[in-house]
């Protein structure tokens, strides 16, 4: 459908107010803004409940026990280790869903080191949630990605000549894309790539490989 049949199909009803898109709208509301404080708020008293190490709650091992053999049944073998998170924890401190607390000693191999139920991630997380798409493309894409880029940038530039940024799901992927620079910066010549024994690369067939 061409761009201006469609924007003359929009009913006035929904049509963003004078010098802004309903999706500012929607951002800026009272009602949202309040509620994401409410819960905000509720999450911090009820983390702020997880203040030290405890043994698992007797009454919840048959529970626990049934969702360690439901995620071995769904992926095909036992979990590396006996974690499954509840949902909640207090920075370091992380309960699992047998009622115990433990510290957390690899933060997901460094991915979520801000620590558990942290207040400006829950936050940022309810804003998120509220985009129409889960994610941001290089072909289909908000402004959040661009400006979380423009964050990244500021910083590398403090220390280095780094100039742009581009946003990948996950380190394997930011590997894979600085590789494909890599050749196309050379090309024709060919690439080599400098890796120390027994590194992890990411889990990628390149990145295993290497």
């Amino acid at each position: 459908v061409p761009m201006t049949q469609a924007a003359a199909s929009v009913s006035p009803s929904i049509r963003p107010a004078s010098g802004g898109t309903v999706a500012s709208q929607l951002r800026t509301s009272p009602a949202v803004l309040a509620a994401i404080d409410t819960i905000v708020k509720e999450a911090q008293a009820k983390s702020a409940l997880v203040t030290d190490v405890r043994a698992a709650d007797p009454a919840l091992k048959v529970s626990y026990d049934a969702l360690m053999a439901r995620a071995a049944d769904v992926r095909g073998r036992g979990l590396l280790y006996p974690y499954i998170g509840s949902g909640i924890g207090n920075g370091a401190l992380v309960e699992l869903a047998d009622g115990s607390v433990k510290w957390d000693m690899i933060c997901g191999i460094g991915v979520h080191y801000f620590g558990h139920s942290d207040s400006e991630l829950i936050r940022e997380a309810l804003h998120g949630s509220m985009d129409d798409t889960l994610k941001h493309g290089n072909l289909q894409s908000n402004m959040e990605a661009y400006e979380f880029a423009e964050v990244i940038c500021a910083e590398a530039r403090k220390s280095s000549r780094l100039k742009y940024a581009y946003v990948s799901t996950a380190g394997a992927m930011a590997n894979e894309n600085a590789i494909k620079v890599c050749y196309q910066k050379a090309a024709p010549a060919g690439v080599r790539v400098l890796a120390f024994k027994d590194c992890f690369m990411g889990r990628t067939v390149t990145m295993a490989q290497i």
